[in-house]
């Protein structure tokens, strides 16, 4: 089905704006191409559904209801959901939850439609961070999970993109080895205190150490892939 039996007044009004206010800062074609347009149309009714205009901050802490076009049972599993909230670009993400709670790998074995990858590079598969993160939990770690939600690329679908992964080491230094090695001998710095990612949104202690595989911030070989998700 065409792109363009989605209409969307808002979301045309948004884009109008944009192209007002941006005329040479922002990538517009990224925002207004056609391919993209149907998941925008979701992402936008997402928005309007968990979004308060009262709200001028990046992102809200918010549950999305199920009317809005995200599956029931996916509005009923997260714990902890940030919406996706920079201004007012309408992007094609639906929503990134930074939790320890929510088991993605579990989620899609119950649920065909919630498809995991990894939107920043093919090396690091979710093959691979499943692994780990059993790995982590059988060592009694903690493991907090940054995943970005979107529409899938087939109709029902939902993309669960695995964006990045914090373990705790402070019991068992040797398992950040070990994880390591599964993914492929990346071992990243340590990351302590109260304004790293998992403590400020999910760390049962804000002093705890973690490493943090944040695939989003690495570079990877595998282009198009380095420099950031598709948004097509």
């Amino acid at each position: 089905m065409s792109d363009n039996l989605y209409p969307s007044d808002g979301l045309d009004q948004v884009l109008a704006w944009l192209r007002a206010v941006n005329p040479t800062d922002l990538n517009l074609a990224k925002h207004v191409d056609p391919r993209t347009r149907a998941k925008r149309e979701t992402s936008f009714g997402v928005y309007n559904a968990t979004s308060d205009p009262r709200h001028e901050v990046a992102s809200v802490r918010d549950y999305p209801n199920e009317t809005s076009g995200v599956p029931q049972w996916l509005c009923e599993s997260p714990k902890t959901i940030r919406l996706v909230r920079l201004g007012a670009v309408p992007l094609s993400s639906w929503l990134i939850s930074i939790d320890r709670e929510t088991d993605w790998f579990t989620l899609a074995d119950k649920h065909f439609e919630l498809q995991l990858e990894n939107p920043y590079t093919r090396l690091i598969s979710p093959t691979m961070m499943r692994e780990a993160v059993t790995q982590a939990h059988c060592r009694g770690a903690e493991v907090v999970t940054h995943a970005e939600l979107s529409p899938g690329r087939d109709q029902g679908t939902v993309s669960c993109g695995l964006a990045a992964l914090y373990i705790s080491s402070d019991h068992d230094p040797t398992l950040i080895l070990d994880v390591a090695e599964i993914f492929g001998g990346i071992v990243p710095e340590p990351m302590t205190g109260p304004n790293t990612v998992p403590a400020r949104h999910a760390a049962t202690d804000p002093d705890r150490v973690y490493f943090g595989w944040e695939w989003f911030s690495m570079f990877w070989p595998d282009a198009p892939y380095s420099f950031g998700p598709s948004t097509g």
